[in-house]
């Protein structure tokens, strides 16, 4: 993350992220599991979705205490959906590393990503909101059924603006919408800015997710792209780009590519992909400006309330203009 963004985001929180115990140890395997994981799915990584929960617990005036097995509970659903995909996908690197089924296999990978989502479950319902309990299974849920709907395009090849955007809902918008709605939930707030909040994090994660897309197509990472595309896996630059050259989407369907740089148009297909995206970021802007003018309103703390959207505006525009 470039120093502004880091800049915009107040020191209690950044000290909070570093000091959460990211660990998920279990007895009975002893540590295994664990060293897994560590090495794996929970390795490193930005930690945007904690950071986010916290950054809108923030905004909402929550004590960062509070909120901290929350953040670990989302990064630790984000991990458990990257160790079930790499199976489905069967992957065999991670952010540069090998992947958690490449080490261990496919039931141990399943088997650490069920564990870290039963962690969340328990932990969650120790803290007795069932609001926010209901929010997290629904997440579960749609992120199984987001994969499930990736895998059945992978097998007819036939893909859809819909069908592209629903798996963005799933496997991406959803976590952020969780990052964005369970803080508002724990502040009480009505329904009115738990909408906001849930669209914001919808939209957020939407513009995430395409952003993503693009760079798959970098020019470092078009090699590897190929693999996606021998699995029969489409993202929305790809689909812009099967769109507007007949040629690539008979060759895709065929599953007869064998150099990306043969189809023309990617440029455009990536121009397409990003102007969606900003427009979003826009629209995460307005509803950021009117959640905190409600709270303005109702007499939340002017400053917090400023200073939280500031940092929050910065998560906008670095998911923005990421490069990694």
């Amino acid at each position: 993350m470039n120093s502004f963004f880091l800049t915009n985001i107040p020191k209690d929180i950044l000290f909070s992220i570093k000091t959460i115990d990211f660990d998920a140890p279990t007895k009975e395997c002893k540590h295994e599991i664990d060293q897994l994981l560590q090495k794996t799915v929970l390795l490193g990584g930005k930690r945007l979705r904690p950071l986010l929960t916290l950054l809108v617990g923030k905004l909402f005036d929550i004590d960062i205490d509070q909120l901290r097995d929350h953040a670990k509970s989302i990064e630790f659903i984000h991990a458990a959906s990257l160790a079930h995909d790499d199976v489905v996908d069967k992957a065999e690197m991670r952010r540069g590393k090998p992947s958690i089924n490449n080490i261990a296999g496919n039931k141990k990978a399943v088997l650490a990503g069920d564990y870290l989502l039963s962690n969340v479950i328990v932990t969650l319902s120790e803290k007795g909101n069932l609001d926010v309990l209901k929010k997290t299974a629904t997440v579960i849920s749609l992120l199984a059924e987001g994969e499930w709907i990736q895998h059945e395009a992978t097998v007819t090849k036939k893909y859809t603006k819909e069908i592209i955007t629903k798996i963005a809902l799933n496997k991406t918008a959803s976590v952020m919408s969780w990052c964005c709605v369970t803080p508002a939930m724990l502040a009480g707030v009505d329904n009115v800015v738990l909408g906001w909040c849930d669209l914001f994090g919808e939209k957020l994660g939407i513009a995430f997710q395409q952003i993503d897309d693009t760079l798959d197509f970098s020019d470092n990472k078009q090699k590897d792209y190929l693999l996606d595309l021998d699995n029969g896996i489409a993202n929305s630059v790809l689909f812009y780009w099967m769109e507007s050259n007949p040629d690539l989407k008979n060759d895709f369907q065929q599953n007869s590519i064998d150099n990306l740089e043969n189809y023309p148009g990617l440029s455009e297909a990536i121009l397409k992909v990003k102007t969606e995206s900003e427009q979003l970021l826009l629209e995460c802007h307005s509803i950021l400006d009117m959640i905190c003018d409600y709270l303005i309103e109702h007499n939340f703390d002017n400053k917090n309330v400023n200073k939280s959207k500031k940092a929050l505006k910065s998560i906008v525009d670095f998911i923005g203009a990421r490069s990694f």
